[in-house]
């Protein structure tokens, strides 16, 4: 018996079965956020975006894919219309009762995917937390990364950084995500996408503030889109996606996290040690 999705909410139990196997006990658990992208994307586009890249990548290699996590890292931007900002503590209560869930169904290994930027700042943490825990499953942590992305042929040389916040290449891959989102002839004027550097003074010095990236971007938007396209979109999700499976083989063929893991604990739970126990 065999079926072709991936998404582990869209499987019967015989698929669910089937493809934990196919799988290796890895699962992928998409992680997005809610908020506002230059006026003409969705609110849901890191969640779009993410999904997307999540299916094309299990079609490269066989892995579960959890439902789209919504709520990431995003408190910068509760300013505008429709963001939602989960606390720290909710947020990290939550993501932690979906890994117990997610492992309890048979996957020693979970990859917190992340389509939205800011959630780098969180799941980093997340993940770092877990050496402190008693858990026996290993999570890993994969950001969606434009900023390597190589830009596509169908792009204008010269186009702006793609990890600019709904611009060229955002756009583009929402086109190819989910094409009918997008609403170009809504997007804001230009002006609104220049960096203001208003706390260049601290940021030269390398000092962050929680309005930071809202003193460069006040209206939320970090570049225009006028070239966006929607085969360069899929030319940017599928780099992505091959990103993602290479990502999802290695995590497969992976024993060394896990033992250093254990390792760590072991020594951890003697008060610590000056060296491992085989340098000793």
């Amino acid at each position: 018996m065999t079926q072709e999705t991936s998404q582990w909410d869209e499987l019967t139990p015989h698929g669910f079965l089937e493809l934990r196997e196919k799988s290796g006990g890895v699962c992928v658990l998409p992680i997005a956020s809610i908020e506002q992208h230059g006026g003409h994307l969705p609110l849901g586009t890191d969640s779009f975006v993410g999904k997307e890249v999540c299916a094309r990548a299990a079609a490269l290699e066989p892995v579960m894919v959890f439902p789209v996590f919504q709520f990431g890292v995003n408190g910068e931007a509760t300013a505008f219309p429709g963001a939602i900002g989960l606390g720290t503590e909710a947020l990290f209560a939550m993501l932690g009762n979906l890994c117990d869930e997610i492992a309890r169904n048979g996957f020693r290994k979970i990859l917190l995917f992340s389509s939205h930027g800011g959630n780098e700042f969180g799941l980093r943490f997340f993940v770092q937390q877990w050496a402190t825990k008693p858990h026996d499953y290993m999570v890993y942590y994969l950001g969606l990364g434009y900023g390597d992305a190589t830009p596509p042929k169908s792009l204008p040389v010269g186009t702006e950084s793609p990890c600019a916040h709904g611009s060229t290449f955002e756009t583009s891959a929402v086109m190819a995500a989910k094409p009918e989102t997008v609403r170009l002839e809504e997007k804001f004027p230009e002006a609104c996408a220049a960096n203001l550097r208003r706390l260049d003074r601290l940021t030269k010095l390398g000092v962050y503030t929680a309005v930071s990236y809202y003193a460069n971007y006040p209206c939320h938007w970090a570049g225009p889109a006028q070239a966006a396209g929607r085969e360069a979109g899929a030319d940017i999700v599928n780099e992505r996606a091959r990103k993602l499976a290479e990502a999802v083989r290695a995590i497969k063929g992976d024993g060394e996290a896990p033992r250093l893991m254990q390792e760590f604990r072991s020594r951890a739970s003697r008060g610590g040690t000056m060296t491992p126990e085989n340098r000793e």
